[in-house]
């Protein structure tokens, strides 16, 4: 799936969602304000943020307004980036493991095969 920046919609979604503040740290990021009737929400000046997917998209997530969180750039994006690529190197730890224990088990089975050949090679001379 491709990587896309929220829209505008969503952005807003999720800052009502959290209203306004980092999910994390919790730190006031965003400020509402009144548009017409409508509710609209605002970065502050001065607030870096950066949209994270709640569940990224090698883990199976979505571009889907509920996957999108709006993280103080610093610390808090920083920290969900180092703790999703832990994740990443875990899991291919994992693969990379069961991948070398697929090929041992391979190696064995066609070893047991070539030696019954050669039992059955013997047994006809």
């Amino acid at each position: 799936m491709i990587r896309k920046r929220p829209t505008f919609a969503q952005q807003q979604a999720a800052f009502e969602r959290y209203k306004g503040r980092c999910p994390r740290c919790n730190a006031i990021i965003a400020e509402a304000y009144l548009l017409g009737r409508e509710v609209r929400w605002r970065v502050l000046p001065g607030a870096k943020i950066e949209w994270n997917h709640i569940q990224s998209l090698e883990a199976g997530g979505d571009n889907a307004t509920d996957n999108f969180q709006p993280l103080c750039k610093k610390p808090c994006h920083q920290w969900e980036t180092k703790q999703q690529a832990r994740l990443r190197a875990k899991v291919k730890r994992i693969a990379g493991k069961t991948g070398a224990k697929r090929k041992l088990e391979n190696r064995k089975r066609a070893l047991k095969a070539k030696i019954a050949r050669a039992k059955r090679e013997l047994k006809v001379l």
